[in-house]
């Protein structure tokens, strides 16, 4: 019927809205590398067609904050955090940033979102990786090759080799922070619903909740239908095909 037309078609729009996101996300990224380059990261290999970072097509800022409580722990958690957390902003085309109450680690953090909200000048704001410091990290500045491999990695591959890097920075991960009895919920349902009834004094700030709002419902239908896919793929890969 028609509508199932439209639904189809507005469908078929926020999907090539999702992909433009990217591709623009993509471009920034290539942007922040050293020169203006192309970043090595970010091209697409031969046999997936896919580059080594995720773009969602959304800002993305991991903000390590009360940075002053973490500051005086130990030299190797504060590097086994930092490594780990740089892996996860880089291949998600994150930023990071350690921030505190104090004026000086709240600066860079003032300078990134007002680049990402405004396009404002950021500055010379130094990019920081050493772990003993405030990471400062920018979208599109780290890399794989610098970032380095997780610890074990050699012996964890050598019993699965088919281990993704990701899981291989997990595992390192938890042999110095092991993962807790109820860990908390993930992607789209860590997120708590709105009070659609809420209202600001600003209509300003009811604009912008309400794009908030229509964002992120594209973003969640997004999801649900790359799981789909995968799921559509993996059942008509090499064992369903043997099966016949």
């Amino acid at each position: 019927g028609g509508s199932s037309t439209a639904s189809s078609a507005a469908a078929a729009a926020g999907g090539r809205l999702m992909e433009q996101l990217k591709d623009a996300a993509a471009r920034r990224f290539d942007e922040s590398w050293q020169g203006g380059d192309k970043h090595p990261d970010n091209q697409k290999d031969g046999v997936s067609g896919k580059g080594f970072v995720k773009h969602t097509g959304v800002n993305i800022v991991i903000v390590g904050s009360k940075y002053d409580t973490f500051a005086d722990k130990d030299p190797e958690l504060k590097k086994v955090m930092g490594r780990t957390l740089r892996f996860l902003a880089h291949t998600n085309g994150a930023s990071l940033v350690y921030t505190s109450p104090d004026k000086s680690h709240l600066a860079p953090y003032r300078a990134l979102l007002a680049q990402l909200l405004f396009r404002a000048n950021m500055g010379k704001v130094p990019r920081v990786v050493d772990h003993l410091k405030p990471l400062f990290v920018p979208a599109g500045t780290d890399s794989i090759q610098e970032i380095g491999p997780p610890g074990g990695a050699a012996e964890r591959l050598r019993g699965q080799p088919n281990m993704a890097p990701a899981d291989l920075w997990k595992a390192f991960f938890e042999d110095f922070f092991p993962a807790p009895a109820n860990p908390l919920p993930t992607g789209p349902a860590a997120v708590p619903p709105l009070d659609p009834e809420l209202q600001y004094a600003e209509r300003e700030v009811d604009e912008a909740l309400a794009a908030r709002e229509a964002d992120f419902a594209m973003y969640k239908e997004t999801q649900a239908r790359e799981a789909e896919q995968a799921r559509a793929a993996a059942s008509s890969g090499p064992s369903a095909s043997s099966s016949r």
